[in-house]
């Protein structure tokens, strides 16, 4: 919540070929608006991709990066939006992180 609105983003993406065990990708799609509130009626095009390192037998690293543009609608109040994207994904890594170490994920090997 910022600004004194919930912001919940979406889109269709179109997924790119995998590199086994190392990373997965994605750009999206054009035209695919998502999302909660005025946020439903707001395309923003992004591509990112989320990379694992083996750091042990046991421990895996996850990076995640993701580049967005800017709506014009919200180029005014472009300085707060990113913060909010921001906190956003850090959210979505924390239960992913939280998953993860609960075992309700698929092994990495059975991802295709």
């Amino acid at each position: 919540e910022a600004l004194g609105q919930k912001f919940e983003f979406s889109w269709k993406a179109r997924n790119l070929p995998p590199l086994k065990n190392k990373m997965i990708h994605w750009k999206s799609v054009d035209g695919s608006m998502g999302g909660s509130g005025f946020a439903s009626a707001i395309q923003v095009r992004n591509k990112g991709a989320v990379r694992f390192r083996r750091v042990d037998e046991e421990k895996c690293e996850v990076q995640l990066v993701i580049s967005f543009e800017v709506p014009d609608l919200l180029s005014p109040i472009a300085e707060q939006v990113t913060p909010i994207v921001d906190s956003i994904l850090q959210a979505d890594m924390d239960r992913f992180r939280q998953k993860a170490l609960a075992g309700e994920l698929k092994e990495f090997d059975e991802m295709r």
